[in-house]
């Protein structure tokens, strides 16, 4: 054996094995994923179906991270985030909180839920959004960012034109018309135009 063939051998034992899971999967069973690309701008039907509050960055702080799911449409069952930095203590740390607040504010007026406990209270209530795109930078692709919330009953020009039916699509009354029954939602100041 020559001295190079003893040094290759021996280089290709002192490789260790690579980790492997076994997996038994078959492709030809499941769609293949398409990536996650932004949807238009626009407005959409959508609920809550995960949040989580997480430590910032430098650990001084914590944003409620929300994911929201399309519920109708073209797009149905995509996923739209957004972060709410709900307590922060850098620069312009009032100003962001503030912002916070207000979002969340507008989320629980808009599925009825004024005073939650714990953010799962707002999971699985339909309210409508006014999506619009954030461009990359650097690193960074194109991503989606929320203008708005409004009441599943609000009336808006909905994104692409074919998910326009809101709240009759999922069982859901007016807000007026739910205001004094039990677990009903009160009437919302922008539907009304009267201030709480």
């Amino acid at each position: 054996m020559s001295k190079i063939a003893y040094l290759c051998g021996a280089a290709m034992l002192a490789v260790p094995a690579r980790a492997h899971a076994a997996l038994n999967f078959d492709a030809t069973q499941v769609e293949p994923d398409q990536g996650v690309d932004v949807v238009p701008p626009g407005w959409y039907n959508v609920q809550m179906d995960e949040s989580e509050m997480k430590p910032t960055k430098d650990g001084t702080g914590s944003y409620l991270a929300i994911r929201f799911s399309i519920l109708d449409g073209q797009y149905a069952n995509r996923k739209i985030f957004t972060n709410l930095n709900l307590k922060n203590q850098g620069p312009n740390a009032q100003q962001t909180m503030e912002i916070a607040q207000r979002q969340l504010s507008a989320i629980c007026h808009a599925v009825g839920v004024l005073r939650p406990q714990d953010s799962s209270e707002l999971h699985g209530k339909p309210l409508k959004i006014k999506v619009k795109i954030r461009k990359g930078t650097g690193e960074y692709s194109d991503s989606n960012d929320i203008q708005s919330y409004k009441n599943i009953n609000e009336q808006v020009d909905m994104a692409g034109g074919d998910n326009a039916q809101g709240a009759a699509a999922f069982g859901v009354g007016s807000p007026a018309a739910s205001a004094g029954g039990a677990g009903g939602a009160p009437a919302q100041p922008w539907a009304s135009g009267a201030a709480q």
